[in-house]
């Protein structure tokens, strides 16, 4: 990789440590419906917000219609995320120095805008975002490429000019489809995958701290980083 003018974030597990709220939000949203939630049968891996209320719906027998659900869903996480929910580690700076460097920031995420814009305002960071896309916007979940894609002309860069950040085999992947370089960050709700995520991205590293040494030159810092494979 020669040139590095953009990053791309996915959103959950990869920039914001948010993944364990969702387990209390599909609990909270089953109880209320009167189901009981079964992670061991129920999967949202790869789904796009309105995908996932489509298969909920479906899986439920429910009258509400997706809009309905998606309402209920971002009621729920609100709160949480305002809340219960934090930045990874050492994101922030690193964000920061991206910006300072002249790196274009971008997001592409399965949530929605309206649970995630003041969870990033929130945290003051915002603003360094050039451009975030969501599933739903894109048109597809993850594993395709759209979202990234999508990502990538909004910023006005080409895929192969992007580094991607992802916590999930589906978003890897996705990011890999679109044609960048991927890093894929360790989290502990996907542990168990690790190794197949480790497979399919150029590099896995546990944090933001990997790059803490080099915030003050962080682009020859990256690209030293992807060259030292």
């Amino acid at each position: 990789m020669k040139n590095i003018k953009a990053v791309i974030f996915d959103f959950d597990g990869t920039l914001a440590d948010s993944l364990h709220v969702w387990r209390q939000i599909d609990i909270n949203y089953f109880q209320r419906h009167g189901f009981e939630f079964n992670p061991e049968k129920i999967s949202f891996g790869g789904k796009s917000f309105s995908e996932c209320a489509t298969y909920v719906k479906e899986l439920l027998n429910i009258e509400d219609d997706e809009e309905t659900i998606k309402s209920e869903w971002i009621q729920i996480a609100s709160s949480l995320y305002q809340n219960e929910v934090n930045l990874k580690p050492y994101a922030k700076p690193f964000i920061e120095a991206l910006t300072n460097s002249g790196i274009k920031i971008g997001m592409a995420t399965s949530n929605n805008q309206d649970i995630l814009i003041p969870f990033l305002r929130k945290n003051g960071i915002l603003d360094y975002f050039t451009s975030i896309i969501t599933c739903c916007e894109a048109g597809k979940g993850k594993p395709a490429p759209d979202v990234y894609q999508h990502t990538a002309r909004e910023i006005g860069v080409s895929p192969d000019e992007c580094i991607a950040f992802e916590d999930t085999c589906e978003g890897v992947l996705s990011a890999k489809n679109a044609g960048m370089y991927v890093y894929a960050v360790a989290d502990d709700a996907h542990i168990k995958y690790s190794d197949t995520i480790k497979e399919n991205a150029d590099k896995y590293i546990e944090g933001f701290s990997h790059f803490k040494c080099g915030l003050s030159s962080i682009k020859q810092f990256i690209f030293n980083d992807i060259n030292s494979i």
